[in-house]
């Protein structure tokens, strides 16, 4: 969809699709690419499904796209840019609109579309939330203020959340009214590399670098492991904020190697593949795409207690839980897992059970399904009047 125009839908809202007809879905996402487009090949076994996503987010999981019925590509303009903003956030209205959907599902929603969102207010609208609050120090978010991004909670009918802890957020700001599905991220199965092939011992950390992911914390550990585990190497690989501060840190930059920018998928999954284990230090979380990322290829990790990353890790089970903001825990945790091959093996392979379970498609696809259907449902409620 390289020029996109258009204006208000003014198509009604549809009933609800008499029995035996699918869903007709449009699902718009501004971000989030790896968790979408499988998402999407999913839903279309139950649904007939219109995905909207920009280029960049596409292009690399393209092979992931199955049956998806009807795909809109589109260039996201940068958020300093209104006029293209415009444009492009009334063509994906206009495409919406053609496509006529029984639901239409926004992932989190968008500083500029959010403002457009009310010329799909004759529809049902799901919204995932990934985030019900900005991250701490995460600076992208000082571009997009909370009030704007609020609009597309708040006009949700139905919201699904990746974390038990990102809807007790939504809850206690009281941006629902109801309990919203929880429902894990989708990933597509694939990798299951159990164990590392070959070399020293490596820890990972890899994600987005801001304060609130406590990547300091996990340098200040790195002479503690040392200490136990001479030949071990650290890798830090992610964008974010400027390094140099956190090599600072270090008394032995040697011993950890940064990856800073933009990392390739493929780079990425070689960097999991040969992965001992993968660290989240974070200091605040709502839930993560790291987790699983790990699990699918059988790694075991070391996080914290915070956010919904208790949700997804089993202590003991499928890696190590510790405080956070705490170096010592990290390193006692880090330690005791690459000095026992044994330990970390079963946890790998637990993990990668896990995955398999907690992350099925198919369980995430019906869940989904249902969540459109209570949407469907929702204004006919509010109405007083039983679904047809």
């Amino acid at each position: 969809m390289d020029r996109m125009s258009g204006g208000p839908c003014r198509h009604p809202r549809p009933a609800t699709p008499a029995s035996g007809r699918p869903l007709r879905v449009s699902l718009v996402s501004f971000e989030f690419g790896e968790s979408v487009v499988p998402l999407a090949a999913a839903l279309a076994a139950r649904a007939t499904v219109q995905l909207i996503l920009p280029r960049a987010q596409l292009d690399p999981f393209r092979g992931e796209l199955g049956g998806c019925h009807a795909v809109v590509a589109f260039d996201k303009p940068r958020l300093r840019q209104p006029i293209r903003q415009r444009r492009v956030a009334r063509g994906i209205i206009r495409a919406v609109c053609h496509f006529a959907p029984d639901v239409v599902h926004l992932q989190q929603g968008h500083l500029w579309f959010n403002l457009f969102l009310w010329q799909l207010r004759r529809r049902p609208l799901v919204v995932t939330v990934h985030d019900a609050t900005a991250h701490v120090g995460d600076r992208w978010s000082r571009y997009t203020p909370q009030p704007v991004m609020d609009v597309a909670f708040r006009r949700s009918d139905v919201m699904i959340t990746h974390a038990q802890h990102v809807a007790a957020t939504l809850r206690d700001r009281r941006l629902t009214d109801g309990d919203p599905h929880v429902i894990p991220l989708a990933f597509p199965r694939a990798a299951q590399t159990i164990g590392p092939h070959g070399g020293p011992p490596t820890v990972l950390f890899f994600g987005r670098i801001w304060p609130y992911k406590g990547l300091d914390h996990l340098l200040r550990s790195v002479p503690l492991i040392c200490a136990r585990v001479p030949d071990v190497r650290f890798l830090v690989a992610g964008q974010g904020e400027p390094i140099e501060r956190y090599v600072r840190l270090l008394a032995d930059p040697g011993r950890v190697h940064f990856e800073t920018g933009y990392v390739s998928v493929e780079r990425r999954e070689t960097l999991f593949r040969t992965a001992s284990l993968v660290v989240l230090p974070y200091i605040e979380a709502s839930q993560t795409g790291v987790v699983p990322l790990a699990y699918r290829h059988g790694k075991p990790v070391v996080a914290t207690t915070v956010g919904g990353l208790p949700e997804v890790v089993r202590s003991g089970e499928t890696g190590l839980l510790v405080p956070p903001g705490d170096p010592g825990a990290l390193a006692d945790a880090i330690s005791a897992l690459l000095l026992d091959d044994a330990a970390r093996l079963r946890m790998g392979v637990s993990a990668r059970a896990f995955f398999e379970t907690y992350f099925d498609l198919d369980a995430i696809a019906d869940a989904t399904i249902d969540a459109y259907e209570a949407a469907v449902r929702r204004p006919q409620e509010r109405a007083g009047r039983s679904p047809e």
